[in-house]
């Protein structure tokens, strides 16, 4: 009879493959109308274009690996603990971005903890220091993310926020359970090379 329950429940549930891809579908999209004014120099007092020198005198001991992508940068993070970025009292971990020998990015995420992810602060706190700081967003909006987690289909509501002119883009998200899952601040310079650089060669599937 056991067996019988189970081979139903399995006949019963969904089962992911190429058919049942995640979707992300944007929503709630809102344009603030008025242009961002600001056009920080820095992050956290270290400059955007300053070096590595710059940070560590800011932060004190970094450990920097190379890290790729569309670009190899050099991503440096503060050895210290106290020395990270804090929001409510919950950690931060913040990575700096060098190409070239200059900062042009910085990455934001939530903290890992023996290799799982962490405590994270609220995505509403975060967007308050930042809107505190930097004003109201330009943009903000909603994703609903749908998929299936092994056999399991999901549904997730996120939340975005993004400040963005000709010198700097800063994007903050919020994931499932409306906590702060990822930020990143990138020079205008630096989205501009982006842009500009080849695309690495993937294999057809």
């Amino acid at each position: 009879m056991k067996k019988l329950i189970v081979a139903m429940v399995l006949a019963a549930a969904p089962i992911a493959s190429a058919q049942d891809p995640f979707t992300h579908e944007d929503f709630d999209r809102v344009l603030s109308g008025a242009a961002w004014n600001q056009s920080p120099a820095s992050f956290r007092g270290i400059p955007f274009g300053g070096t590595e020198s710059d940070l560590i005198a800011v932060l004190g001991p970094v450990k920097c690996a190379d890290a790729g992508g569309v670009a190899v940068v050099r991503q440096c993070r503060a050895t210290r603990k106290e020395s990270r970025m804090m929001v409510d009292g919950v950690v931060i971990e913040d990575f700096y971005r060098f190409h070239a020998g200059k900062l042009v990015e910085v990455l934001l995420e939530r903290q890992r903890v023996m290799g799982e992810w962490g405590p994270a602060p609220s995505y509403a706190s975060v967007l308050s220091v930042f809107s505190e700081k930097y004003g109201p967003p330009t943009e903000t909006w909603k994703t609903r993310n749908k998929g299936v987690r092994g056999i399991v289909p999901f549904e997730a509501i996120s939340a975005s926020a993004k400040w963005q002119n000709d010198q700097i883009s800063i994007l903050i998200d919020g994931g499932d359970g409306s906590e702060f899952s990822y930020g990143i601040i990138q020079t205008g310079d630096w989205l501009r090379e982006l842009a500009k650089m080849p695309r690495k060669n993937t294999t057809s599937f």
